[in-house]
């Protein structure tokens, strides 16, 4: 891993549908005690309805090369148990070396 890792998550996958008929988030453990470099920051935005700007929180992460993560995979914070969903991820590129995975998440508790 090149980024500094600063936590280790656990990875869930899979959803479950529950006696009523909903589906629920199933918390099967694909991967456990993956390094991870993980990110909140920040950006003010300004829109065109409304003259106050807003503070827009979003979470970056990154995972070793070659982590098996699908979108739409859950990201427990072994740390904080906090819990993040991931909505996209990429293949860092670099010419030298196995670049990390890094993904784009969304804090859902």
């Amino acid at each position: 891993m090149i980024s500094l890792p600063t936590t280790t998550v656990t990875v869930y996958r899979g959803s479950s549908v529950d006696q009523y008929g909903d589906e629920d988030d199933s918390n099967t453990a694909v991967l456990s005690k993956v390094p991870c470099s993980l990110l909140e920051q920040r950006r003010l935005v300004a829109t065109q309805d409304s003259t106050q700007p807003m503070i827009v929180r979003y979470y970056t992460a990154r995972l070793p090369y070659g982590t098996d993560i699908e979108t739409g995979d859950r990201l427990l914070d072994e740390k904080t148990n906090v819990i993040y969903m991931v909505d996209s991820y990429a293949q860092v590129q670099s010419p030298f070396i196995q670049g990390d995975l890094r993904l784009d998440l969304r804090r859902v508790s």
